[in-house]
């Protein structure tokens, strides 16, 4: 059993975490729980004032068993893209809140605020071994599609073909699969029918790949660092 204290938060955050706490519930993505599992929860703040909820799940993960699934590289994501006359990139919405979790492992998820109890009703980001979960559904899903004009990146689904016809049957046929397994996509995000799309700080046509001009501009701008701890943080 994982049983934590809480992180101490000052002023404003504890009513940013009541209310984040309270609009996930509305959403079912959270109930109030009385479980003796509890793992604390981080505030994150977000650019635009909000803030992220995160978990701390080190003691959880050091007693979960691994899953492996084989997740993309970006580079034969790109290899794909060669050639492809038109492509658009699909991001899934909220992908963790997707996948439900087994009524008898929810007690595992319970986050432990200030504020009150909750456990997670679909999965969160923070648990193990979520992604590579995640990358199975999918595999699954677009099956008959991968290797050929569908590629599964992390969180984004990219569909590729040479002429538009193809493009927009293959890209009906996939919304359709999503539609009937209730998979969710961002459309705030979707980049739709391109002749060149903005994927992982690159752009990339069917003839090249080229960094995006603020990406270099960071690089030119790197700290070289001078301590240990420089060096660290600079290996990310």
């Amino acid at each position: 059993m994982v049983c934590a204290k809480p992180y101490t938060n000052k002023g404003s955050l504890k009513d940013k975490i009541e209310k984040e706490l309270e609009e996930m519930k509305n959403k079912d993505y959270l109930r109030d729980s009385k479980s003796r599992w509890k793992n604390p929860v981080k505030p994150i703040l977000k650019k635009d004032g909000r803030i992220r909820l995160c978990l701390n799940l080190m003691t959880l993960k050091e007693i979960t068993n691994n899953e492996e699934e084989k997740i993309s590289e970006i580079e034969e994501i790109f290899n794909k893209l060669h050639d492809a006359g038109y492509v658009t990139v699909l991001d899934m919405k909220e992908r963790f809140f997707q996948i439900k979790i087994r009524e008898r492992d929810k007690k595992n998820s319970i986050s432990k605020s200030e504020v009150r109890n909750t456990n997670s009703i679909e999965c969160r980001w923070d648990l193990k071994n979520f992604s590579f979960i995640f990358q199975q559904i999918m595999n699954h899903e677009l099956r008959g599609w991968t290797d050929k004009n569908a590629q599964f990146y992390l969180d984004d689904v990219v569909i590729y073909a040479k002429t538009v016809e193809e493009h927009d049957k293959i890209f009906l046929k996939i919304l359709d699969k999503f539609k009937k397994v209730k998979l969710k996509i961002n459309l705030e995000k979707i980049q739709l029918k391109k002749k060149e799309i903005n994927f992982m700080g690159q752009i990339v046509n069917g003839k090249t790949i080229r960094m995006l001009e603020s990406r270099k501009m960071k690089i030119f701008d790197f700290n070289i660092p001078t301590n240990k701890k420089n060096c660290k943080g600079s290996w990310g």
